[in-house]
């Protein structure tokens, strides 16, 4: 607040006294009294310095690890329940495309192949195994056909896998089913050299 003879100044953005006359200059702002029969007085007012306080930067955003997404548990097979003959047995079998039990077939050493197993008779998924019975024939897992007992186009209620064939002999695919009543189930592989086989055969002949 500045003060003049007979006037109170103020260096403001808006001057409410009357009377006064305003002159700018470099520098600041020349205020010259106009009161009559008073001695005449010129104040100047500096510019008023309004210090500016900078907003506070704002805060980077807060990284969060991205949720991992949980499987989908699958659901348990759930054993058949009932009276289970041998031709509801072989029923259920056919309805997977599965061997027929007791069945025998010739194939070709390193040849690849699928199989299924109803997984009412067989919830257990690795329930089975393959068995040497002769020579040095046996099967192994191939997994660019899909998740274990889950193989490419699977139908429902069923596990499919995907199987090579190595050595030479008879490997037998044997599995027992917890179910009251059911028969062993097992299916015959004569695994031959390749040599011995018509060009372009690769899967199981019955």
């Amino acid at each position: 607040m500045l003060r003049a003879p007979g006037r109170q100044l103020l260096a403001a953005a808006a001057l409410i006294t009357v009377g006064l006359t305003c002159v700018v200059l470099a520098g600041g702002i020349a205020y010259t009294a106009l009161d009559k029969g008073g001695p005449q007085a010129t104040v100047t007012a500096l510019p008023v310095i309004v210090e500016h306080t900078p907003s506070p930067r704002p805060q980077p955003p807060k990284r969060t690890r991205a949720p991992t997404p949980s499987a989908t548990p699958e659901p348990t097979p759930v054993p058949f329940a009932g009276a289970l003959t041998t031709a509801l047995f072989d029923q259920k079998l056919g309805a997977c495309g599965a061997y027929p039990n007791g069945s025998a077939h010739r194939v070709r050493e390193t040849g690849r192949f699928f199989f299924s197993l109803p997984q009412a008779l067989f919830p257990d998924i690795a329930g089975f195994e393959f068995l040497t019975a002769s020579g040095d024939a046996k099967a192994g897992w191939i997994s660019n056909a899909g998740r274990f007992g889950h193989a490419f186009e699977a139908r429902p209620g069923c596990w499919k896998y995907y199987f090579e064939f190595v050595g030479d002999g008879e490997t037998v695919l044997t599995a027992q089913s917890p179910v009251d009543g059911a028969p062993v189930y097992a299916v015959h592989f004569m695994v031959e050299s390749a040599d011995v086989w018509p060009t372009g055969t690769y899967g199981p002949i019955n």
